[in-house]
């Protein structure tokens, strides 16, 4: 399914230009070879016809047939000009390949952006309107960059590129040169590079589920098209997000980032390289030097911007469900959860609440007091939020009076597809369908927040989007989509959720129990505890699936999901100082292993964990039947949330007891973690006051030295939940000589008095680790 794209282009495209070559196919080895015939039906004669090498099947259906020989048809440079920020190379192509349509002439700008950011940009001279997606990039000006980490060597003939990092070691991070040369082709409607890289695993692209991480170990090919529809193995799904890091041995890593919104496809193989293909364009990379993977992900955030806070209230439990009959099914099941004690900041509607599912309208015999319900009861007496699911289709038969078509019409502002069913022929106002079909989700999530934003200035919008595209975190959160009910997926959710804050959306969740079928009660039980950790937690499935919310199902198992829930509403202003490093240095808030332990080679291959900031290390039982899991342990110490107990690791796997009712926690020693009183919504809690939870970094023996040397630290970004203008306070927490220090820090004098700083009281303070008494609190 991955290559459907590619194919189906070639396959329309004129007939293919015959060429004369005499390919060196010898000395090739099989990591070597570079596929010459990526679209379907690649066979002897159609490959010799373009030149290529060919060698029959050989046992491994991966191992590309039909490659490039080490003297094909390259690019050569012409001449080269200075800029302030790089150079410029006018490229010709002296005898064309076998595609159709080939531009002879090229030019490539290579500009240094930042010090650790490089832009490589291949443009047509004679075509200046080439597409390029109108996305906001992290603007850089002409002063030259300084203490520039890079180096970028090229070679003239055939042209190719080498990115090395200026080190004494001389990291070679992408090479294009050599035999890889060849495989820059620029014509019309199929552009192609590959680059040699440095390193052992990579992690992205994506929206895809696929092996977590690639180890480079055999030929993987991945389309980018966003498609609607249950997540499968390896096929392209909802988003576009062309970004990839590659992680070394050592530790150290790099990115590449792939601007462009037509279909793409990635190809990862053995050799270890990348090849990039897309069907409209340019060529345009971003390359990051880190040189650590949370460097890489904070320099791909300066780009495509850092995504801006949630509402406080988002971040708590969200409860939903499509199929819903009437107003009075969605009071029933919002009253058996709340009488069970599951705490509930958002109920949602999906679009059963519409008129014959009309956009913008309420359908007033199922769902007649529902303005009623949502402004009186849930909002003023129970401080529940309300979100609606809105679908983009505005509906042709909604009969007189229907003001959305009816203004619409008016206005002349509807897409008119054309006639004949086919949407890659849809004119849109700046381009065709086929140029934005991967970033019209982006451009809805971009309307919405704009006109939200103006509507409410005061207050920060929640938007969550399926469909997405690289910057679409400036605008909205992410939910993976129409999940499967299994516990296939509960596995996959875990690598989603590192995926998308890698890709700048950290605000993202799966439906905790899936969406597509029924679910299992042990099966919702381990969701809800593993979706309880998911920055953005919401119970939902589909109109034919069976109940799943927490209150549904027998006490012991309603039980179990009240107390991961609660233990979610501890430790949101935590959680909430995540998003706001996120937001204010380009940090994530949940992160693979491998991210926060990148010199730990054991953690490079880590798919069943994660970490939520640096100090909390989450391992959820993915497998049914379970009552223990095993993960893996970073060097350091550590405390079981569940029983208390520190525990030491020298970089080991740990069984955990996890019975029903537990998924096991850990927190780095070191860490002070805030915290808050659970309550039945994140307004109440707030109210409430703090709790500090202090894990000394080792045990205090009452010595001297021991006083000396154990530390502590952590901090609290504080705000009214909901401001647009983020007026907040910074609190720091630090043990050191056994005095506990806290000091807080106003980002202005109107931040005092838009919060209400009886939020931050300090009522109750855990230290873990002290065999005799703090001696000072300052």
């Amino acid at each position: 399914m991955q290559a459907i794209i590619i194919g189906f282009t070639l396959s329309f495209i004129s007939t293919f230009k015959s060429a004369e070559f005499y390919p060196q196919c010898s000395n090739i080895t099989n990591v070597q070879r570079l596929d010459c015939y990526p679209n379907f039906g690649s066979n002897e004669g159609g490959c010799i016809k373009r030149g290529c090498c060919w060698v029959p099947k050989s046992g491994n259906n991966e191992l590309p047939y039909c490659y490039f020989p080490k003297d094909y048809s390259a690019y050569i440079v012409l001449s080269t000009e200075k800029t302030k920020r790089g150079f410029i190379g006018q490229l010709s192509k002296p005898n064309p390949t076998y595609y159709p349509d080939e531009i002879k002439s090229i030019a490539v700008e290579i500009r240094e952006e930042t010090s650790t950011r490089l832009r490589i940009r291949f443009t047509v001279p004679s075509q200046p309107d080439r597409w390029e997606p109108p996305i906001p990039l992290g603007n850089v000006d002409d002063t030259p960059v300084k203490n520039v980490q890079y180096k970028v060597d090229m070679e003239k003939s055939p042209f190719g590129l080498k990115i090395i990092r200026n080190t004494k070691e001389r990291d070679v991070l992408l090479d294009s040169t050599g035999q890889l040369a060849s495989s820059l082709i620029f014509s019309d409607q199929f552009l192609q590079i590959s680059f040699r890289v440095n390193a052992h695993v990579s992690f992205g692209p994506g929206e895809i589920e696929q092996k977590y991480p690639n180890a480079f170990d055999t030929w993987t090919r991945v389309a980018l098209w966003g498609h609607d529809g249950n997540p499968q193995s390896y096929a392209n799904l909802y988003g576009t997000h062309n970004f990839i890091m590659g992680l070394k041995y050592d530790g150290t890593a790099f990115g590449i980032f792939f601007l462009n919104s037509n279909a793409q496809e990635v190809a990862i193989t053995p050799l270890p390289a990348i090849t990039y293909r897309t069907i409209g364009g340019i060529l345009d990379f971003f390359v990051f030097t880190g040189p650590k993977p949370l460097d890489v992900i904070n320099q791909y955030y300066d780009l495509i911007g850092h995504p801006p806070i949630p509402p406080y209230w988002s971040l708590g439990f969200h409860i939903c469900r499509y199929g819903m009959k009437n107003l009075d099914e969605v009071k029933e099941v919002l009253k058996r959860n709340m009488e069970a004690g599951i705490p509930i900041d958002a109920q949602w509607f999906d679009i059963d609440y519409m008129d014959a599912y009309k956009i913008w309208s309420v359908d007033t015999k199922r769902f007649g007091e529902m303005d009623v319900f949502v402004r009186d009861v849930l909002r003023k007496n129970y401080s529940i939020r309300t979100v609606l699911i809105v679908d983009p289709a505005i509906s042709t038969k909604g009969g007189p009076g229907y003001r959305p078509y009816e203004d619409g019409m008016r206005l002349g502002i509807f897409i008119n597809d054309s006639r004949t069913g086919t949407p890659i022929l849809a004119l849109h106002y700046n381009t065709t369908h086929y140029n934005l079909h991967n970033i019209y989700g982006y451009d809805e999530a971009r309307v919405t927040h704009n006109v939200l934003t103006r509507m409410f200035p005061d207050k920060r919008p929640f938007i969550l989007t399926r469909s997405s595209f690289a910057g679409s975190g400036l605008y909205a959160a992410h939910w993976t989509g129409d999940v499967l009910s299994n516990w296939d997926s509960l596995k996959t959710s875990v690598v989603q959720i590192i995926n998308f804050n890698m890709f700048g959306i950290p605000m993202v969740g799966a439906d905790i129990c899936g969406f597509t079928g029924n679910t299992t009660e042990e099966l919702c039980v381990r969701w809800s505890q593993l979706g309880a950790f998911y920055p953005f937690s919401r119970n939902h499935n589909e109109d034919e699936a069976m109940d799943q919310d927490p209150a549904y199902w027998s006490k012991d198992s309603t039980k179990a999901i009240k107390e991961s829930l609660m233990l979610r509403y501890h430790l949101l202003p935590y959680i909430y100082t995540l998003f706001y490093r996120s937001y204010l240095n380009g940090t994530t808030v949940a992160r693979a292993l491998a991210f926060e332990f990148p010199e730990d080679l054991a953690t490079h291959k880590v798919d069943s964990q994660f970490m939520l900031g640096s100090c909390l290390l989450v391992t959820p039982v993915l497998d049914e039947g379970r009552t223990f899991v095993e993960g893996y342990v970073p060097s350091g110490e550590w405390i079981n949330l569940s029983t208390g107990k520190r525990y030491f690791s020298r970089g080991t796997w740990k069984y955990f007891d996890a019975p029903l009712n537990v998924i096991p926690i850990s927190i780095r020693c070191g860490c002070i973690v805030p915290m808050q009183v659970s309550a039945e919504t994140t307004d109440i809690a707030r109210k409430k006051g703090f709790g500090l939870f202090v894990i000394l970094s080792s045990t205090d023996d009452g010595s001297s030295a021991a006083g000396q040397r154990i530390t502590a630290s952590g901090e609290l970004f504080w705000d009214n939940g909901d401001d647009a203008n983020l007026n907040y306070v910074h609190v720091k927490f630090e043990v050191r000589d056994r005095t506990l220090t806290v000091t807080s820090t106003p980002s202005s004098v109107e931040s005092l008095e838009k919060i209400d700083l009886k939020e931050l009281d300090v009522k109750t303070i855990l230290i873990v680790g002290f065999i005799k008494s703090l001696q000072k609190f300052l």
